[in-house]
């Protein structure tokens, strides 16, 4: 479907905001995005935040920053709808503002940092897809899912935990630009997957690893989910 047929198509049939449930044209309206991206409370650690690395799950994934947009109770709608369809009238703008945002809150420069996104199951991050309208996007693709490895869907806490750090391999002596890396995913839980490419990054060289989220499962609300 192009640009100019999704865009009639929800003329005719208008999306609701997937947060608010009020008719958009958008998945996300703008007042709802607003208060998405100026929360100061941490939506996975329900922690104040402050700047970079305020909140402990930066801590807890060793990572230099961490960012949760909001938590999946809000956004998990708007999330799957854009995943399982990646209509282009979900987000086009929505990927530039979402790296601008990441930028901001890292105080990184865009001429000067490297995007890397979690491999996912599936083979293509959807990710890559919503990031393709972003200008000067540095996508990087060092690391790699292990084939066979367990799925870490239907995975207890701690059985994911385990799992992840051989779910992922990095590709050896791959050639890297910077010293600061931006690692994006969409939903994070119990951060497993996050650490094993944290942990890979540092490895392959980077100095800094900031990591960035769409969505985040509350520490103690979403354990068993993904």
């Amino acid at each position: 479907m192009s640009k100019v047929r999704a865009f009639v198509y929800r003329l005719l049939f208008p999306y609701s905001c997937s947060v608010c449930q009020e008719e958009s044209l958008e998945a996300v309206c703008p007042d709802c995005w607003h208060e998405l991206l100026n929360q100061s409370q941490c939506p996975r650690c329900e922690r104040r935040r402050f700047g970079v690395s305020s909140c402990e799950c930066s801590v807890e994934l060793q990572a230099d920053g961490f960012l949760a947009i909001s938590s999946y109770e809000k956004s998990g709608k708007w999330i799957r709808e854009a995943k399982d369809s990646l209509d282009p009238y979900i987000h086009p703008a929505i990927g530039e503002g979402l790296f601008t945002l990441f930028l901001e809150h890292f105080e990184l420069e865009r001429s000067s940092t490297d995007v890397v996104l979690v491999p996912s199951s599936g083979g293509e991050n959807w990710i890559e897809k919503l990031l393709e309208d972003a200008s000067d996007v540095r996508l990087l693709s060092p690391l790699k899912r292990n084939p066979g490895k367990l799925s870490q869907k239907h995975l207890k806490r701690e059985e994911r935990l385990k799992n992840a750090m051989k779910l992922f391999y990095a590709i050896d002596e791959y050639p890297l630009e910077f010293e600061s890396v931006l690692l994006i995913d969409d939903v994070i839980s119990t951060g497993g997957s996050s650490i094993a490419c944290i942990s890979l990054l540092r490895r392959l060289g980077y100095k800094r690893v900031f990591v960035a989220f769409l969505a985040a499962h509350g520490i103690t609300r979403g354990k068993e989910n993904e």
